[in-house]
């Protein structure tokens, strides 16, 4: 089965890849929160629940879904669908914006000792 998790301040790190913008986005603020936060495994169906992935697919039906969807989305007219692929994820500016202001914090948290501490103990176990 599935497992997720964001270790980021169980390491004594923040989020990256714009995950600060994009997780409350998807799942709310106190979801995002809480995962980020607490970083505690979810399954599958949790992940769902989150707006994290589209569905749960048992993995001997994986591929034939797969192939389903990707049938489906061929049919569609395509310069429509990648506009509307395009407006939906919106202004990229924001998204690098944050992406960057994460990326030298998460830098700087790289060197504290708070997370050498943290990947000290993680080693250890």
């Amino acid at each position: 089965a599935s497992q997720f998790s964001t270790p980021f301040v169980n390491l004594g790190l923040v989020a990256e890849n714009a995950s600060s913008l994009l997780a409350p986005r998807i799942m709310g603020g106190v979801r995002a929160f809480e995962m980020l936060a607490l970083a505690e495994r979810f399954d599958a169906e949790r992940a769902r629940e989150a707006g994290v992935i589209n569905a749960v697919v048992e993995p001997d039906k994986l591929e034939a879904h797969v192939i389903e969807i990707a049938q489906r989305l061929a049919a569609k007219p395509q310069q429509a669908l990648r506009r509307t692929k395009a407006l939906l994820k919106g202004d990229s500016a924001e998204v690098h914006a944050v992406s960057r202001s994460e990326s030298e914090i998460f830098a700087e948290r790289l060197g504290s000792d708070e997370a050498r501490e943290a990947f000290m103990a993680f080693m250890a176990r």
